[in-house]
């Protein structure tokens, strides 16, 4: 919410030279100037407390969304970084099952089954 206070225009003439000057004064805020406040409560007595309450009101539901979005997002992070840290996990397995079974084959004897196993097959 943002409006104009005031607007003060000022014309300075020097010799041949005009010169105007405009000074304006903006409010912007939830709640408005005291000022203002006096007045509706002069119109309705207690309207300024209830104004401002319902202010407060809204102020601590934005804070309540703000926490609940960072609990979330904090929430997605640590999920990411755990199914990151479970692919890192299972790609470590898969290799070292790889190897184990390459190694057998080649305590086998089957030195090429081996190696086509471990390297994987070239044409």
């Amino acid at each position: 919410m943002s409006k104009e206070l005031k607007k003060q225009t000022t014309e300075i003439n020097r010799g041949n030279d005009r010169v105007t000057v405009e000074k304006h004064e903006y409010y912007s805020g939830n709640i408005p100037k005291s000022e203002e406040l006096a007045k509706y409560n002069e119109i309705n007595p207690g309207f300024a407390d209830r104004l401002i309450s319902l202010v407060e009101k809204e102020q601590q539901g934005r804070l309540n969304l703000q926490n609940e979005i960072v609990k979330v997002e904090k929430e997605v992070m640590l999920a990411n970084i755990s199914s990151q840290n479970k692919g890192l996990y299972v790609g470590f397995a898969s290799v070292i099952a790889i190897l184990s079974f390459c190694s057998y084959l080649a305590f086998l004897g089957d030195t090429t089954a081996a190696g086509v196993t471990a390297v994987g097959q070239c044409n």
